[in-house]
């Protein structure tokens, strides 16, 4: 289709194209994601509601004239899809209001999933089936859904889930009601499907709790939720392979692996335990104050364990260019601002353990070490 372009205001980075026409659902308005398509083959990223008109933002360099003549193409499968996620977030609102008396609060439709807050304190995982349920029986039956206009005078013979927002009564004529025949009607500007036989499946992918008294649902429906569950079987199938078992035996597998890999951690923590004791035995048998270890992470941040720290200080590499102290004989924070006033150093130091990053040597770092204890 082609329109003209009423205004083009320019912003640091994007392009914003007003357009004398309505044809664009704006992002945002009646919770839904807006329109996506291109306007003389150059996408826009955004639609807005900019002084009375439809607004498109676009990121290029190409210029736009005010007046001029655009060749307009819609992404329709877009559309679709915020459609069927539109009446399926209807149709879930509806079953929450029959089935556990929960109204919907709020509504907010994502590029990956959808959000209903219902005013129910707890919405336990039996209720997502009873509602994935209600729902494909409401699909089967195909209901049809009815987008209409009605004069404001009638509305409050309309029998709405929801009453109209006072805001839209004050300033519009008319308003659109969207109705599931038979078990949903609410105003509602946004895109909706023919009838319930094109949602597919509902999927309830986690609900939380928000404040005291509201529960968020995150969902998806249609052909994102075949998407879903394509994705659902791949990764199943790739476990199945990899653990060489059925679908309904992983949970058992799954079990074992934990139970060995705890095992598995338990050994290698008395592995680790030993040579950590190896190791502060072998740094308590050398002369001086300063004791350095280079060695594995792990067994570093053992040693401070087996170690007397009342007697000595001690520094271990855990990184190429991190170290580990640790000490009760003197306070590290001195030793830290010490070292930082002399030396290239990061990090910082508590009372008795610290970290320094430096780029010197172990060898350099020891040795300004030692010099602040007057061991050099």
């Amino acid at each position: 289709m082609y329109i003209k372009i009423a205004n083009v205001l320019k912003d640091k980075r994007f392009t914003k194209i007003c357009l004398d026409d309505n044809t664009l659902f704006p992002d945002g308005e009646s919770g839904q994601l807006g329109d996506r398509g291109y306007i003389n083959g150059v996408r826009f990223v955004f639609v807005e509601r900019f002084n009375n008109q439809i607004c498109v933002s676009v990121d290029t360099e190409k210029n736009f004239e005010i007046g001029e003549t655009v060749e307009l193409e819609v992404d329709k499968s877009r559309r679709y899809d915020i459609a069927q996620q539109h009446t399926a977030q209807h149709l879930l609102s509806a079953i929450m209001s029959k089935e556990f008396s929960a109204e919907t609060l709020g509504f907010q439709m994502g590029e990956e999933y959808s959000t209903i807050d219902i005013d129910l304190p707890q919405f336990e995982v039996s209720h997502e089936k009873v509602v994935e349920e209600y729902f494909f029986d409401e699909v089967r039956r195909c209901r049809k859904v009815h987008v209409e206009e009605y004069p404001i005078e009638k509305i409050d013979n309309l029998n709405l889930r929801k009453p109209v927002d006072s805001n839209l009564i004050e300033k519009e004529e008319k308003i659109q009601i969207v109705s599931i025949k038979g078990i949903d009607k609410i105003a509602c500007s946004g895109f909706h499907v023919d009838n319930t036989g094109e949602l597919g499946f509902l999927k309830i992918l986690k609900t939380e709790k928000k404040k005291s008294e509201l529960t968020r649902v995150y969902f998806i429906a249609g052909l994102r939720s075949l998407g879903y569950f394509q994705e659902i079987h791949r990764l199943t199938r790739w476990i199945n392979n990899e653990l060489t078992c059925g679908l309904y035996e992983i949970p058992k597998k799954l079990k074992k692996l934990e139970e060995e890999m705890k095992k598995l951690r338990r050994n290698e923590n008395e592995l680790l335990d030993r040579l950590a004791v190896f190791y502060a035995n072998k740094v308590n048998g050398e002369k001086g104050i300063c004791k350095y270890l280079e060695a594995e992470k792990n067994i570093v941040e053992k040693i401070p364990g087996y170690i007397n720290s009342e007697k000595y200080v001690f520094i271990g590499r855990i990184e190429e260019n991190k170290f580990m102290i640790f000490s009760e004989k003197i306070n590290l924070n001195d030793l830290f601002s010490y070292l930082k006033k002399e030396l290239p150093i990061n990090g910082g130091c508590g009372k008795t353990k610290g970290q320094i990053a430096t780029s010197l040597s172990a060898k350099e770092l020891l040795y300004n070490i030692r010099k602040f204890l007057r061991e050099e």
